[in-house]
């Protein structure tokens, strides 16, 4: 099924044919009620309207207070579409194979904004899930590399959230299939839970992922109630991953202890004949009469945003044939016009979208969904439209760009896209500069912009900021792409570094050990990463201790959540590189690390006993400072 986001509680499949989508002018008048994190929209009732932005802001206000030390990230609206009955919300279903997909409801991500679909009769399926997703959302917008056991944990245990007062809400309640499960089945070890990413067989994979989300789920219970000392704990480790620790490594500083002492704990606790919930009083309650009766929506706004929902929901044919009749019933309509040139978007046809949307511009200039699509349109075209009227086309996206933000000052997708406007030209790059730094402030975990920003201070000469940048980007980031765009700017922050001090010593190359005493091997600051030998490999890990005996050298790493022993003769026998000229790296000797480096670690394979193979290099990258 071709939808783009998650399909919330499905309830029975539809063997009829497809019902046409219907016009919303056959439907009671369309309504909006503007909260301060929701706008929702429907031919609900006033008061059922009320209701669910308020549980909405009050879940949210909530779910703030975990994440206390970090700044909640939510760079684009989230709009409710709220149908008063199933049957009305029929026609904007999901479909598979030609037929539709009854469902409760349905949370779809977008560029410019959010979207929740569903109806009141299905409220009480839908919330839950709907919850679920927001968590995501929040957690992938404010905090990085976050381990996907912690993710889906804390978005199971939220979506149990329920208001039952004006300032009072329920929280954590035992969800009973996960217990019930948990009591059947072996549960997974702690290291392999820690371990299981998104391509895991343990994500994705029938029974196995059953057992991921229960046994995630009864963690993050036990952190948050099942045990006095570790709550403290888990906040703990949220403010790490907040500060960019890696998870390894945040997890042993928030909890001080290894795995399998948590793994004992956790047994006991699945066993419990009974699990502890709270109740939760808020400090500044919504008050539903405060939101109003909402104002009416005009019936072209309203076709333009559920040909909208149809094009999120992949049905694209219908929406275009749709929104071709909108566009010639209303013509004046910006909002529908610049609705129909959505469909060309999510074609990545920019060049048929962009004359739509700037008329489309012209007859809404105040609407901010309309502007934000004409910039990013005007944008594309430039970007991919070659050397052919560049300073035309440049100077129209920067108009259309600077529309846009005069109505959504704080959205980061468009200062970005001024950043990299203004990161072309060197009398502009400090300008670049400073939006890209805006632009990572409301969205901290876009790797993009923090290589944007990267790239822009390696053309200004701060060279120490940007290797703080890319250091954990390219040693830890889960996207491969980000993790070689991070190595080659770092090889160009050392180029450019290189040939500054060559020009300062007219032609003197640097000494050898600048920057880093490594003991009994200087560090070096080379422009590129080394080179792999025939039969080595390398990656990303943690470097955790090295291990001496008489004639034996073992250095210990952590990669991929587990121990990674590898074997070297001597010190001067290993490659020792460090690419961080800002900070001096503590001798490299027998015993523990001072603290828990991230690096590039080379090995080959070898034949000594209780190891993974002989270490042939290790490259410390810039950590993120503290």
């Amino acid at each position: 099924m071709s939808v783009t986001g998650r399909v919330l509680f499905p309830l029975t499949l539809c063997l009829s044919v497809l019902v046409a989508a219907a016009s919303a002018s056959a439907s009671p008048r369309w309504r909006q009620i503007v909260a301060p994190h929701f706008v929702v929209i429907g031919d609900a009732s006033p008061s059922a309207m009320r209701g669910v932005a308020e549980q909405l802001e009050q879940f949210r206000a909530i779910f703030e207070r975990l994440l206390q030390k970090a700044r909640v990230a939510s760079p684009v609206p989230t709009r409710v579409y709220l149908f008063a009955n199933r049957a009305r919300f029929q026609p904007y279903m999901p479909v598979y194979k030609g037929k539709r997909v009854d469902v409760g409801g349905l949370f779809l991500p977008g560029r410019d904004a959010n979207a929740i679909a569903m109806t009141v009769e299905d409220e009480q399926y839908a919330l839950p899930i709907t919850y679920h997703e927001y968590v995501h959302f929040i957690v992938d917008n404010t905090l990085t590399a976050v381990p996907v056991w912690f993710n889906e944990g804390l978005a199971e245990y939220y979506s149990t959230f329920v208001l039952v007062g004006g300032n009072r809400a329920e929280l954590g309640r035992p969800v009973a299939n996960h217990v019930q499960l948990l009591r059947e089945r072996p549960m997974m070890p702690l290291a392999e839970l820690f371990a299981t990413t998104k391509d895991s067989p343990h994500y994705n994979e029938g029974d196995k992922r059953s057992i991921f989300y229960a046994q995630s789920w009864v963690f993050m219970h036990y952190l948050l109630m099942g045990s006095p000392e570790r709550r403290p704990q888990l906040f703990a480790f949220v403010a790490e991953l907040a500060r960019r620790v890696p998870p390894t490594e945040a997890f042993r500083n928030a909890f001080g202890a290894e795995p399998a002492t948590l793994e004992r704990e956790l047994r006991r606790y699945v066993h419990n004949l009974s699990f502890k919930y709270e109740l939760v009083t808020l400090r500044d309650p919504i008050v539903p009469d405060s939101l109003g009766e909402g104002q009416p929506v005009e019936e072209a706004d309203v076709e333009a945003l559920l040909g909208e929902l149809l094009l999120r929901v992949g049905r694209t044919e219908e929406a275009v044939a749709r929104l071709d009749r909108c566009v010639a019933q209303f013509p004046a309509s910006g909002a529908v016009l610049a609705s129909r040139a959505l469909a060309d978007v999510h074609r990545s046809d920019y060049v048929a979208a962009a004359p739509q949307l700037a008329r489309a511009a012209a007859l809404a200039p105040r609407d901010e969904r309309v502007l934000f699509w004409n910039g990013v349109a005007s944008y594309m075209v430039l970007a991919t439209a070659g050397s052919q009227a560049i300073d035309e086309r440049e100077r129209a996206a920067r108009e259309a760009i600077d529309r846009a933000l005069v109505l959504r000052p704080d959205s980061p997708d468009l200062l970005a896209m001024l950043a990299s406007l203004d990161a072309r030209n060197p009398d502009t790059q400090v300008r670049a500069r400073d939006r890209w730094l805006h632009a990572l402030q409301l969205a901290p975990t876009r790797a993009d912009y923090a290589l944007g920003l990267a790239a822009v201070l390696i053309a200004l000469g701060d060279q120490v900021a940007a290797r703080n940048l890319l250091g954990p980007l390219a040693g830890a980031h889960p996207d491969e792409g980000v993790r070689t765009r991070a190595r080659n700017l770092l090889a160009q922050s050392a180029r450019a570094d290189l040939d500054k001090r060559e020009a300062a010593t007219e032609g003197a190359r640097p000494p050898a050990t600048e920057g880093a005493d490594l003991g009994a091997r200087g560090g070096r600051f080379i422009p590129v990463l080394r080179e792999l030998g025939a039969g080595e490999e390398r990656g990303e890990a943690m470097f955790e201790a090295v291990e001496c005996a008489s004639s034996r050298f073992v250095a210990v790493f952590l990669k991929d959540g587990q121990p990674f022993r590898l074997w070297f003769a001597a010190f001067d026998k290993v490659d020792f590189v460090s690419y961080d000229q800002g900070a001096s790296l503590p001798p490299i000797t027998c015993g523990p690390r001072p603290r828990h480096e991230q690096v590039l670690v080379t090995w080959r394979a070898g034949k000594q006993p209780s190891t993974d193979g002989d270490l042939v290099a290790v490259e410390f990258l810039p950590q993120q400072p503290r």
